[in-house]
């Protein structure tokens, strides 16, 4: 029987120890990137320079006792991790005023230049018929101009007039998981595909690294930007809630109007027309 208390003594002793240690484990984010730049960019002259990754870090900062972590995956990973509710967030998100069955979102985070077309210089007689700014309704419906996109890629309020279209029937789909805007800009180099549609700043990572014979065209219905968000998951309610409360107060107290969030921008964003005046508008005063 001593023996018994003793043992019983050392069990409750060894569990007391450890109960504060359990509850003093800091709350934990896990960013779920894929490797697309310029969103993320994970290696080359710009590694960890990409959009998103100044995002994070300057989030990462200012929160000391949050732990962080990050996990690279496919696009269609990171869109089931957060269907299945796993405690992940995905900073490259374009943003929604309500949840959605997949995110709940964060307050805007920044404004993506809008999307265009990314052509070979070569071809720009192609698409002369079509306008300047091209339309894109009248080009979506050409079977004889190829379009490439990237397997799990959406498109905004493009989405719809995209995804039914002939041109998005016909359309050669990649499933490069890694640097996939790059896996494109290839396919219509290469003359596999005319034309993609993709982020005024992607063309513009693309000729910073060497793809000298890409051209970009303005679409008509593309609008003027297009608006960021961190999303987490919507399947885990009490994660996402404490979560975002702690990335909403950091964005709103510490990063959107920092010098450095404006400076680490200002690389990607500088050079859009009026930029800062719809960043002011769209991210600073909501």
């Amino acid at each position: 029987m001593a023996f018994l208390r003793v043992v019983t003594f050392l069990l409750l002793s060894a569990l007391l120890i450890a109960l504060p240690v359990v509850a003093n484990q800091p709350f934990k984010i896990t960013w779920v990137m894929s490797d697309t730049p310029p969103f993320h960019i994970e290696s080359g002259k710009f590694s960890s320079k990409g959009i998103c990754d100044g995002l994070i870090s300057e989030i990462e900062y200012h929160n000391p006792d949050v732990h962080f972590d990050t996990l690279i995956a496919p696009e269609v990973r990171i869109s089931k991790m957060l269907d299945d509710g796993a405690p992940v967030c995905f900073p490259c998100m374009i943003y929604r005023e309500k949840a959605t069955s997949r995110s709940q979102y964060s307050i805007p985070t920044t404004l993506y230049p809008p999307y265009v077309l990314i052509i070979k210089k070569s071809d720009k007689t192609k698409f002369e018929s079509f306008g300047s700014p091209v339309k894109l309704e009248q080009l979506l419906q050409d079977r004889k101009l190829r379009l490439g996109r990237e397997v799990a890629r959406k498109y905004g309020d493009l989405q719809e007039m995209i995804q039914t279209s002939p041109a998005y029937q016909n359309s050669i789909a990649s499933h490069n998981s890694i640097r996939s805007s790059e896996a494109i800009a290839e396919l219509v180099t290469k003359g596999r595909v005319d034309y993609a549609i993709d982020y005024l700043t992607t063309y513009r990572y693309l000729t910073l690294t060497g793809h000298e014979s890409l051209a970009m065209l303005p679409i008509e219905e593309a609008g003027d930007f297009v608006t960021g968000a961190i999303g987490c998951s919507a399947s885990n309610p009490e994660f996402s809630k404490k979560a975002l409360k702690i990335i909403n107060e950091t964005l709103k107290e510490s990063v959107l109007a920092s010098p450095a969030y404006k400076e680490h921008l200002s690389f990607w964003m500088d050079s859009f027309p009026d930029y800062w005046k719809y960043f002011e508008k769209e991210v600073l005063k909501k």
